[in-house]
C-alpha cells in the first residue's frame, strides 16, 4: 500500500512539473503570436510609407511565421473553446492578408505617391480603394488583437486551473501516504514491544 501511495505520488508530481511545461510553450507561443501580429501589421504600413521591396518581403515572412505559430499553438490547446478560438484568430489573419492584397498592389504601381495629395486628386477610383482597404485592415487588426488578447488570458485560465487540481490531488496524495507511513510504523512499534514484552516473561 505504501508503494502504491508513493508511486501515486510521484506520477503526480510528474504531471504537474509536465503540466507546467505545457503552460509556459503555450504562453510563450501566444507571446510571439502576439509579437508577430504587431510586425505583420507594421511592415505593411512601413512598404506604404517607404515603398521598399525589403519591407515587403518582411511583411510575406511575417505572415508566414504568424500561421506557423498559430498551427503549432492549435495542436497543444486544451479546451475546445480554446481551440475554436485559435480558428477564428486564423480565418481573420486570412482575411486581413486578403484585405491588404489590393492596398498592397496599389503601392507596387505607384510607389510612395500613394501617400501624396495629388494621388486623391489624379486617381481617385485607385485612392478609394486604397483609403478604405486601409482602414478595413486597421479594424481588423484591432479585432485580431483583442482575439488574442482573449485566447491568452482563457489559456492561462485553464492551464492554471489543471495546475492547481494536479497540486490538490498531490498534497491528498501525501497526506494519505503520510497517514498509511504513521500506521505502518505504529503497527511495527506495537509488534516489537509485544514481542520485547514476551521475550522477558520468558527469561523471567
Amino acid at each position: 500500500l505504501i508503494c502504491i501511495s508513493f508511486l501515486g505520488l510521484g506520477y503526480n508530481t510528474l504531471q504537474i512539473s509536465e503540466g507546467a511545461q505545457e503552460t509556459a510553450i503555450r504562453l510563450v507561443l501566444i507571446g510571439k503570436i502576439e509579437s508577430e501580429v504587431a510586425t505583420y501589421s507594421m511592415e505593411v504600413r512601413g512598404y506604404q510609407l517607404y515603398g521598399q521591396e525589403k519591407t515587403l518581403e518582411a511583411y510575406e515572412a511575417s505572415y508566414k511565421k504568424l500561421l506557423s505559430h498559430i498551427d503549432t499553438l492549435k495542436t497543444l490547446l486544451l479546451a475546445k473553446a480554446n481551440q475554436e478560438r485559435i480558428v477564428l484568430l486564423k480565418e481573420n489573419i486570412e482575411r486581413l492578408h486578403a484585405t491588404n492584397a489590393p492596398r498592397l498592389a496599389l503601392i507596387k504601381q505607384y510607389g510612395t505617391k500613394v501617400n501624396t495629395e495629388s494621388f486623391a486628386n489624379e486617381h481617385k477610383v485607385d485612392y478609394d480603394i486604397l483609403h478604405q482597404a486601409t482602414l478595413k485592415s486597421a479594424s481588423m487588426f484591432e479585432t485580431i488583437q483583442k482575439d488574442v488578447q482573449t485566447l491568452q488570458k482563457s489559456v492561462q485560465e485553464v492551464n492554471f486551473a489543471k495546475l492547481s487540481s494536479n497540486q490538490y490531488i498531490a498534497l491528498g496524495l501525501l497526506s494519505v501516504t503520510a497517514l498509511v507511513v504513521l500506521v505502518f510504523f505504529s503497527i511495527i512499534s506495537r509488534s516489537i514491544k509485544n514481542s520485547v514484552l514476551k521475550a522477558k516473561e520468558g527469561c523471567e
